[in-house]
């Protein structure tokens, strides 16, 4: 990947085909095609896949290739896209997962064999995902790029208060 004009995009794998995850599932190539073509306007990007508070930006670019389904995510200039930007760039955060109803699949033995799916998000995790080949690639900055050779300055967010998280309310709970 090149440095690009682009600025806080993160750019990696949401799931990859072929593996079979910690779930039991393997998602078959193809199975993101549906999805790809009916959202053109692309997917949420969250943080922990919290749909109510930790929703960071959204997809600019998703695609499937011979690994998986490859996105480019653009994180929103707020505190935790800040935050999580920041993670990520120092390698704390660095493995993705995603949200998906099963549309079609079969079953192989013990396995569930994945044929189609409906995306809802992707999102970038402090914990482990069912599928650990779904990793952060590479993290593009405006003049800076994080990925394979380290760069000359880095970008350090403001400081996130220390209230921040404990201010977020879930506007579905009274």
């Amino acid at each position: 990947l090149e440095a690009k004009a682009n600025n806080r995009v993160i750019c990696g794998y949401w799931s990859t085909f072929g593996n079979i995850d910690k779930q039991g599932d393997i998602m078959q190539k193809g199975c993101f095609s549906k999805t790809l073509q009916e959202n053109p306007r692309g997917f949420k990007y969250c943080f922990n896949h919290d749909l109510y508070n930790g929703v960071i930006g959204k997809s600019i670019l998703a695609q499937e290739d011979d690994k998986g389904l490859y996105v480019e995510a653009k994180v929103s200039n707020t505190p935790l896209g800040d935050y999580v930007l920041s993670l990520a760039q120092d390698g704390v955060l660095e493995k993705h997962s995603i949200g998906f109803v099963v549309i079609k699949s079969s079953e192989e033995g013990k396995h569930r064999v994945i044929k189609e799916v409906r995306l809802f998000e992707g999102s970038i995790l402090s914990v482990e995902p069912a599928n650990d080949r779904a990793t952060v690639e590479a993290i593009k900055q405006k003049y800076f790029f994080f990925g394979g050779e380290p760069p000359a300055k880095h970008f350090y967010p403001p400081e996130i208060p220390v209230d921040f998280f404990s201010n977020l309310k879930n506007p579905f709970k009274n």
